[in-house]
């Protein structure tokens, strides 16, 4: 991307999920349910017409689970 008037930078995704699942865990605790070792799938991006997407959420294939911030022990760092 050296062909931009401005620089890109890139946040890993790890690191946006680490940071992300602190934040809720910190701001939102009983608000939000966090669901670990799933899959989310878009499945419409016009849903019944408004903005909103419609998701599905499955059970991850036991060949494709990574780490997760749960079983890292990054649960405990929003107390």
């Amino acid at each position: 991307f050296t062909d931009r008037p401005v620089m890109t930078q890139v946040l890993p995704r790890d690191k946006l999920v680490g940071v992300l699942h602190q934040h809720i865990l910190k701001n939102y605790q009983g608000k939000i349910d966090m669901e670990y070792k799933k899959e989310v799938t878009p499945m419409d991006f016009d849903n019944e017409g408004s903005s909103s997407v419609k998701i599905g959420v499955s059970d991850c294939a036991t060949d494709f689970l990574r780490d997760t911030p749960s079983n890292v022990g990054m649960q405990n760092l929003a107390e």
